[in-house]
């Protein structure tokens, strides 16, 4: 087995930072050079960064980004606005009893269901998919050799690199 670290970029870093020179997967010679987004929470600026990962990775990685989008840019929203539709609703009495015994379900379910799926899209990325942590920006299970490598080719600092527990 190949040995592994985690890698930590800072974010202002990240955009600007060279592609690894190989794979970060398997230290292979760069197989697929990606783009792909930093997962992060919602409402959180997005962030992009350059990786070399192996074709399998990449896919997972665009699957990844679109499940976000679609996540930023439908399910989030559209949740928040049937929530103050509710909200409304009750502060206002405009709903009769009738369809406030509907909203109230409908809502519970809505809740449980954001709630459900913002927990499951993080475990559906691929476990090097590269992901905020406060300031930073975190990729496990990268190859130890390729970071090295990928730690040489940009400026001082800018990558550091920790030992998996």
């Amino acid at each position: 087995m190949k040995s592994t670290v985690d890698v930590w970029v800072t974010r202002d870093a990240a955009r600007t930072l060279a592609p690894p020179p190989r794979s970060i997967v398997g230290g292979d010679a760069a197989p697929v050079a990606v783009r792909t987004w930093v997962l992060g929470r919602p409402l959180q600026r997005r962030l992009e960064m350059g990786l070399v990962v192996d074709e399998t990775t990449a896919l997972r990685f665009s699957a990844a980004g679109k499940r976000q989008a679609i996540w930023e840019r439908g399910v989030f929203p559209g949740a928040v606005v049937v929530l103050l539709l509710l909200v409304v609703g009750l502060e206002t009495e405009t709903f009769g009893a009738r369809l406030d015994a509907v909203w109230t379900p409908l809502t519970a379910l809505l809740l449980v269901g954001v709630l459900a799926g913002r927990a499951i899209l993080p475990r559906l990325a691929s476990p090097h998919h590269p992901r905020r942590d406060g300031r930073m920006v975190l990729i496990r299970d990268v190859d130890r050799q390729a970071a090295q490598d990928w730690a040489a080719v940009n400026p001082e600092g800018a990558i550091r690199l920790t030992a998996r527990e």
